[in-house]
C-alpha cells in the first residue's frame, strides 16, 4: 500500500466514525526494512494497512495500537531487541477515536 493510500484509508475510516490508529516511523537504526515516514493503520480489529516494518515490527505495532484506542493516548514504540536484524525501529501510535455522540432529550 503506498503512503498516500493509509492516507486515504484513514480518510475512508474516520468517515465511516470508525476508530483507528495511525502508526508513523520516526527512526531507523539499520539494518531494519522499514524507512522512516512509513505509515500504516491499525484498525480496532487488529487489520493493518500499510507499511512499518516487517515481522518483528508489526505485531508489537498492532499490540500497542489496540492499547492505544483502548487508553486513548499517543504512545512511541520501539523494536530494539526484538528483531532477528538487530535494527531497530521508533514508530510514533496515535489513536484516531470518532467524537462522541450525545444526544439530549427533554427538558
Amino acid at each position: 500500500m503506498r503512503p498516500v493510500d493509509v492516507l486515504v484509508r484513514a480518510g475512508e475510516l474516520a468517515s465511516a466514525g470508525e476508530p483507528f490508529a495511525l502508526a508513523t516511523v520516526v527512526s531507523v537504526r539499520r539494518p531494519a526494512s522499514a524507512r522512516r515516514g512509513d505509515r500504516a493503520v491499525v484498525t480496532a480489529g487488529g487489520a493493518v494497512y500499510g507499511w512499518v516494518g516487517g515481522s518483528c515490527s508489526e505485531p508489537t505495532v498492532v499490540r500497542e495500537a489496540l492499547a492505544s484506542l483502548a487508553d486513548g493516548e499517543s504512545r512511541l514504540v520501539s523494536t530494539e531487541g526484538s528483531c532477528a536484524s538487530e535494527g531497530a525501529v521508533e514508530i510514533l501510535v496515535e489513536p484516531q477515536l470518532p467524537a462522541p455522540l450525545l444526544a439530549i432529550v427533554g427538558e
